[in-house]
Parts: C-alpha cells; sequence; structure tokens
C-alpha cells in the first residue's frame, strides 16, 4: 500500500533535504517510504499501537511533512489513475485533502482512463477546496488539468467558505 504515498515522500525529501521534521515523523514516513531508513540511520523505533491509532499517526505524520511542505511552497499532489490505487491510499488522500484545506495545498485525484473508456458524462469536482479566493484558485488549477485533457462534461465548485460567500 501507499506506492504512490511513498514516491511523493521520496520527492518531496529530495527536493527540499532541509525541510525541518521531528525525528518520530521521519520514522513514521520510513514505514511507507523504506529508503529512509538507510539515509537516515538513527530513525527511533516506533511504539507499536493498536492497528488503527498507528493509521492515524501515519496519517498525521504525512500529514506534518505536507504542512511543512507548504510553509516553503504551494503544494499540488496529484494522484493519476486513482482507480489503480489501492484502499489504504486512497484514505490517505481523503484524509490530507481535509486536513490541508486551509493551507497552500490541494490534492487531485484523477481517473483519466475510465474517463476515457465510458460512455457516460463525468462530473467534476474539487470538495472543500477552501475559502473564497484560495479554493476559486484550486478548483481552476485541478479542474482546469482535467479540462484541458478533454475529461468531464460538467464542474461542480465546492469552497469551505461561508455559503453566503459561496
Amino acid at each position: 500500500p501507499y506506492a504512490p504515498i511513498a514516491q511523493m515522500i521520496r520527492a518531496a525529501l529530495e527536493a527540499h533535504p532541509d525541510l525541518a521534521l521531528p525525528a518520530p515523523v521521519l520514522a513514521d514516513l520510513a514505514i511507507i517510504s523504506p529508503h529512509l531508513r538507510t539515509q537516515l540511520q538513527d530513525l527511533p523505533s516506533i511504539q507499536p499501537l493498536d492497528p488503527q491509532a498507528e493509521k492515524q499517526r501515519l496519517f498525521e505524520s504525512v500529514t506534518a511533512m505536507c504542512m511543512a511542505l507548504t510553509d516553503k511552497t504551494p503544494l499540488m499532489l496529484i494522484l493519476d489513475d486513482a482507480h489503480w490505487a489501492d484502499g489504504a491510499t486512497l484514505a490517505l488522500l481523503r484524509h490530507l485533502a481535509r486536513r490541508l484545506r486551509q493551507s497552500r495545498a490541494l490534492v487531485v485525484a484523477a481517473y483519466r482512463e475510465i474517463a476515457r473508456q465510458t460512455p457516460y458524462a463525468l462530473h467534476i469536482g474539487i470538495t472543500e477546496a477552501g475559502t473564497l479566493r484560495s479554493g476559486s484558485i484550486r478548483n481552476a488549477v485541478g479542474i482546469g488539468l482535467l479540462l484541458t485533457e478533454g475529461i468531464g462534461e460538467t464542474i461542480r465548485v465546492s469552497l469551505s467558505a461561508d455559503p453566503k460567500e459561496e
């Protein structure tokens, strides 16, 4: 599980080697991206928890890394061909989309192959994209990526701003 997330972690830490993350967060990230164990020899051992608590800790560690990245630069996470992703990866992406919605991050999951193979009209939407200004930008970028490839017939914009603003 988490193969696309492992690629993202590796790319992010290679691009930002100065990213200041606590050792326990790095130890959790090494669960998803084992190459970190070879690069960072002194990672602490992880205290075992029940499976649900371990999953939550892991998700929060990935969130912490993403938040640290958004302090440096805007962040866009794109999972292409999401129909091939495992359930754990999709759950983590949903978690990130919720937790990062007030930050300078955008999470996009695209089902491009299904879009090309189905005769049905596809609806494109980004849920809880953010405030009126940041959410509008996120919607334009995320939906624009798909529309430029001819994917999608209808569009939905959903912000997490005051309903009167939306």
